[in-house]
């Protein structure tokens, strides 16, 4: 519950935002979800994910913050559980997950003139394409997808799309998604920037 009451506060209020930063909050949280997570049954670790994505979400603005969430590597702990129980994802923890990982993509490419701005296109591209192996959701795999699609205009991005064997993922996701027409549009327009 914790979380939810960060996520609250730091909302649309950048002073409250950089104060939960500048007082590690985002190792806090990462923390608070490794230790809370141990003994649990999945569908309450599911619960503890989606409140730290929940709470870590308002936190995507800024390059440094954004950094820090990838250097603590919880997406990749979440996007990990998720791929292993592909079967009993959570529908609110799948929409927590996804618009994290689209905030950290979006926001990485508008901040693309700052300083570590390839490594973070690669680290935002390589979460996004981890996440599209373990979301079942189609509407959430086009939601990601489409993300994939905004930041293609940037070399970097494409780059890092390449280097993450992006492509086969994308046909991949294709492939599953064989009678999804919102799937299957936003996949070729994303083929052919690459």
């Amino acid at each position: 519950e914790a979380c939810g009451a960060i996520a609250s506060l730091c909302d649309d209020a950048p002073l409250v935002k950089e104060a939960f930063f500048n007082l590690g909050g985002i190792a806090v949280v990462a923390n608070a979800y490794r230790s809370c997570k141990l003994g649990v049954s999945i569908e309450e670790s599911f619960y503890l994910m989606e409140q730290a994505c929940v709470a870590l979400t308002t936190q995507t603005t800024k390059p440094n913050h954004i950094d820090t969430i990838h250097s603590l590597g919880i997406l990749d702990e979440c996007i990990d559980v998720m791929c292993r129980e592909k079967s009993s994802n959570s529908t609110s923890l799948t929409i927590a997950l996804s618009n994290i990982i689209v905030n950290v993509l979006v926001n990485s490419h508008s901040n693309s003139s700052s300083d570590g701005s390839q490594a973070r296109a690669v680290a935002g591209v390589s979460l996004t394409l981890k996440a599209l192996k373990g979301l079942n959701n189609e509407d959430r795999l086009a939601y990601l997808m489409s993300s994939l699609y905004s930041v293609s205009d940037n070399i970097d991005y494409v780059r890092a799309i390449l280097w993450n064997s992006g492509r086969d993922e994308i046909l991949s996701v294709m492939r599953d998604c064989l009678e999804s027409a919102s799937i299957q549009e936003i996949s070729c327009l994303l083929l052919s920037r690459i």
